[in-house]
């Protein structure tokens, strides 16, 4: 006796299943486009394994995309995915040091409002 899902498994290409990962599609995308729950996607080995190989693959492209503009000195945009990488890739941010001394105890607005005469 099989159950819907080995039925289901045998229609599915795992080859599909890696050529939608590797444009983007989540695995919720993907178990909707083949009409299966995302539960049975996830609980089919080799469904996660096709999809993180294609999903590797899509990181791989846009990166590879990434760095070409950002080597690109005569791009529009290198600044920009300079900067994006950095922050991204190399965890690279710019600090701000914000001194925040204000005091907002009742006494202290109290004695404030004094001072200015209101």
């Amino acid at each position: 006796m099989t159950d819907d899902t080995t039925i289901r498994k045998k229609q599915i290409s795992t080859v599909e299943i890696m050529k939608l990962a590797r444009i983007g599609m989540t695995q919720k995308q993907i178990a909707s486009y083949f009409s299966i729950g995302k539960s049975t996607f996830e609980h089919a080995i080799d469904y996660v394994e096709a999809f993180n190989e294609g999903k590797a693959e899509f990181a791989k492209s846009i990166l590879e995309k990434q760095y070409t503009i950002a080597m690109d000195s005569k791009h529009k945009d290198q600044s920009r995915m300079l900067i994006h990488l950095g922050r991204v890739s190399l965890e690279q941010a710019e600090t701000q040091n914000v001194n925040n001394n204000i005091s907002t105890r009742f006494e202290d607005l109290l004695e404030m409002k004094e001072k200015l005469g209101l």
